[in-house]
């Protein structure tokens, strides 16, 4: 059995960064290997062996035991997340799986950290990995190419067209170069980005459990952590596939009693679930709610006009055209689902309706109805900046 592991490094930059998060790491329990020491003129690192790889265990471990690891993968992953280093290369090659000697337990390990950012340790130079779309999340792939776009700039060379292809890239240039707020350190869904990978990590995990995964149809679950642009989607899309994973464990150990009636002792938590339910479909379909209302608003202030026998100015005109106008807009992007052009669209329409709705104040002196809609329209246009995507 190995006592430790040594690790070598290519420069100094990456040598002592490593260093640099491991203790951190290490310092705060988190699941990496214990640093055992560090020789800086060898550029080498000293640390616990943990276990062989998972990509070298992916077809000897058992269903049962791969569910195990999965949780503890997600786990530890998230925990490292919640530290403030963000681990951008989740593989099976970068997780490795030990059994206690006692044979009793197990623990996963996250190693390898060159391609992790963090805002304590900020980074000097673009992270040492090309952009490969087939694996890697979009935003991800987009930064990467930005900070290496800019590096082959900085040189004057041409920055190749393909970077999925293996490209030379000088050590001495590498090294030399020294810059600030590189693109991949400003990701707005890190979460999202890292999750992504445990995707494609998990896949590989249980590739050779194809009868077993179509079963308990665990493959939907590990696919929905892809291409995620919120971390608060992924965060709900990581605690779903936590429960599935843990039932079907549970139904293999056979440990879940035959499902029984129960009656709660507290009598609103049905009530309760289904309010839940009920305003997670409201926020999904919000901005349709706030299209029904607006329609809705604009009929009567058609009403308004006809039944007080209002005549419509230039200026009525010009504005009812501009509303038709914005309109037709609004109902492509509705369908198109942008979120942020309906917000925009949503406050021009409501300061439409505010307008008319003035004119129906002077022309009838009657406070109380376009006093209302005001209110309504004012509301929407707040509500409207407050959907978050979904």
């Amino acid at each position: 059995m190995k006592a430790n592991f040594e690790k070598r490094f290519d420069n100094s930059y990456s040598y002592f960064r490593e260093i640099q998060i491991l203790t951190y790491l290490n310092q705060r329990g988190a699941s990496v290997p214990m640093l055992m020491e560090g020789f800086s003129k060898k550029k080498m690192i000293t640390m616990e062996f943990v276990g062989e790889n998972l990509y070298g265990q992916r077809n000897i471990l058992s269903f049962q035991t791969k569910l195990v690891v999965s949780l503890d993968l997600i786990q530890a992953v998230y925990s490292i997340y919640d530290l403030g280093i963000f681990h951008y290369d989740i593989a099976l090659r970068n997780l490795t799986f030990k059994e206690n000697k006692t044979g009793k337990g197990s623990r996963l390990y996250v190693i390898d950290f060159s391609v992790s950012t963090s805002s304590i340790f900020k980074l000097q130079k673009p992270l040492w990995i090309l952009p490969r779309l087939e694996k890697q999340h979009r935003v991800f792939v987009d930064a990467i190419r930005a900070d290496w776009n800019n590096f082959f700039h900085f040189y004057d060379q041409k920055c190749p067209r393909n970077l999925n292809e293996t490209t030379e890239v000088s050590r001495q240039n590498y090294e030399n170069y020294w810059v600030e707020n590189l693109h991949v350190e400003r990701l707005k869904s890190p979460l999202s980005v890292i999750f992504h990978n445990v995707s494609f990590a998990l896949e590989e995990l249980f590739s050779s459990n194809t009868i077993e995964i179509k079963k308990n149809n665990l493959g939907k679950s590990i696919y929905e952590l892809r291409n995620v642009y919120d971390d608060a989607i992924i965060k709900r899309k990581i605690e779903k596939i936590k429960k599935h994973i843990q039932e079907i464990s549970e139904n293999l150990n056979g440990s879940v009693p035959t499902p029984v009636p129960s009656i709660s002792t507290d009598n609103g938590s049905v009530e309760k679930s289904i309010n839940v339910r009920k305003y997670t479909a409201l926020k999904k379909n919000e901005h349709v709610v706030h299209m029904i209302i607006l329609a809705t608003m604009f009929y009567f202030v058609d009403r308004g006009y006809s039944y007080n026998q209002i005549s419509i100015n230039d200026l009525d005109y010009n504005i009812g055209l501009f509303a038709v106008l914005t309109w037709i807009m609004y109902l492509i992007l509705i369908a198109a689902r942008k979120g942020f052009e309906l917000k925009v669209l949503n406050v021009i329409l409501c300061a439409q309706l505010g307008y008319f709705f003035f004119r129906i104040f002077l022309e009838t002196d009657k406070l109380i109805f376009p006093l209302i809609s005001l209110l309504i329209a004012f509301i929407i246009t707040i509500r409207s900046f407050l959907i978050k995507p979904y």
